[in-house]
């Protein structure tokens, strides 16, 4: 799995402008410690937010693979359109890594 250079750009000048702060806050400015403080309380605070909402969505009845070609077993156009369907479901499920454990989900939510 690649990351993709946008995120790695925007990780790498967040963490340049924490340690920057980090050391203007050495210094003794009470601004740079104040900021460097609510940076440090965003960090549990979307990690929470990232658990919470990935639990409701997870506890959310229905499957979505389901949901979206309406069930395997409601295909109309015989055989054909019901494997078609069982493949673009199963597609759909690769796609979106509905397959793999929870933990793994959570990576890539």
């Amino acid at each position: 799995m690649a990351i993709n250079p946008y995120i790695l750009a925007f990780l790498l000048t967040v963490l340049l402008g924490i340690i920057s702060l980090v050391f203007l806050a050495l210094k003794g400015s009470e601004l740079s410690r104040y900021v460097l403080k609510r940076l440090m309380l965003m960090i549990p605070t979307i990690a929470g937010i990232l658990v919470i909402s990935f639990c409701i969505i997870k506890l959310a009845p229905g499957d979505p693979a389901a949901q979206k070609f309406g069930g395997v077993g409601q295909a109309t156009g015989g055989m054909d359109a019901q494997k078609g369907t069982e493949q673009a479901e199963k597609r759909f499920r690769e796609k979106y890594h509905l397959d793999d454990p929870v933990p793994v989900q959570f990576g890539y939510f």
